[in-house]
């Protein structure tokens, strides 16, 4: 499974759209899409917050090893969701 495949189904798992996912990472709705369609990944920054947002393993999120969930976190979606609507313009690098 790629990396775009795992993306996707992790999204579609959580009930993510990819305009959902773009808006809380405050990046285009294209480059979530090019994510989705193989074309390019995440910088290490960007993954980072992706992985948190959705709730799983970095490693796992890019190379499909590991756990699938972030070791010590309970995510679900709807942990994620809290982690979502928390996220703000000023407030996007907080989480880093």
């Amino acid at each position: 499974m790629s990396f775009s495949e795992r993306l996707q189904k992790v999204m579609d798992e959580q009930g993510y759209t990819k305009y959902k996912v773009a808006k809380a990472l405050h990046m285009s709705a294209t480059t979530i899409s090019n994510y989705l369609k193989n074309k390019t990944k995440p910088d290490t920054t960007k993954l980072e917050v992706m992985s948190r947002l959705l709730g799983v393993n970095r490693r796992w999120l890019l190379t499909g090893e590991g756990d699938k969930y972030r070791k010590g976190d309970t995510a679900t979606a709807e942990t994620s969701r809290d982690f979502l609507c928390g996220i703000t313009t000023n407030s996007r690098f907080a989480i880093l």
